[in-house]
């Protein structure tokens, strides 16, 4: 049987003790990183692009302490996408002053047949509130 007996925060990680048995000295610490969606201020993408042909949109997302850039998950599915762009948290319980700046991601993305494709960006708004950006290219035959 697992059973999840706990979690505490500790220094960047979220620590998850996880029991095969009920004896606590069955249990194993797993260490998993904190993350939220970032900010996105920005969004650059092209006019068009070519079907089967990689091509490259940028995110600008802000960052500081406690936020360090992550992670960018990316969803393709015929001519929509979806990215998520994640910031690690630093939860070691000290608060560094630390200037906002703004980080430039790249992301490559590819659809395969020509037409409309949607890119849709989720994130979180400077107020934390989420936001959707929502671009369109014009995917163009090979």
């Amino acid at each position: 049987m697992i059973r999840q007996r706990g979690f505490r925060h500790a220094s960047g990680y979220l620590l998850v003790a996880v029991c095969l048995l009920p004896e606590v000295s069955a249990c194993a610490l797993l260490r998993i990183p904190k993350h939220e969606v970032s900010i996105v201020s920005e969004v650059v993408a092209p006019l068009s692009v070519k079907a089967r042909e990689p091509f490259t949109i940028t995110l600008y997302t802000e960052a500081g302490r406690p936020r360090i850039p992550d992670r960018v998950d990316v969803r393709v599915t015929g001519l929509s996408a979806e990215i998520t762009p994640y910031d690690a948290i630093d939860q070691s319980g000290v608060m560094r002053a630390g200037v906002v700046t703004t980080v430039r991601r790249a992301v490559s993305l590819q659809f395969d047949a020509p037409g409309i494709g949607i890119i849709r960006i989720i994130g979180r708004g400077s107020q934390e509130q989420p936001t959707l950006h929502q671009e369109t290219v014009n995917v163009l035959p090979p």
